[in-house]
């Protein structure tokens, strides 16, 4: 990790509730940039290795949400967690990532 280091500027593609869609899948696709999730933040961002890996679903992921208050302490604005969109559902319910790190989806 390098303190100070600037992200390039990015493109995520992400889905965004939309109550306007019906069926089961009322989501639509949204670009947001690095801009709209850094920009005048200290944050820390890192991503999962594996789907659901040992070390992913006992350590890694558990490890920064059991000391999110602390780096918060030391001045970060956010937590961010980067991996592949197709395992969002799963790893928000049985990790309750939205309670302590933003998730990031990569497609």
């Amino acid at each position: 990790m390098i303190e100070g280091f600037k992200l390039p500027e990015v493109t995520f593609k992400t889905r965004v509730r939309d109550d306007s869609i019906d069926g089961p899948n009322p989501f639509r696709w949204e670009d947001k940039t690095t801009a709209d999730y850094f920009a005048g933040k200290r944050v820390v961002l890192f991503s999962l290795p594996g789907a659901f890996t040992p070390t992913c679903s006992t350590y890694q992921l558990p490890g920064f949400e059991g000391n999110a208050n602390k780096i918060k302490e030391l001045g970060i604005d956010e937590i961010y967690c980067l991996y592949q969109a197709r395992i969002k559902r799963h790893r928000s319910g049985l990790n309750r990532l939205h309670d302590r790190c933003y998730p990031c989806f990569a497609t």
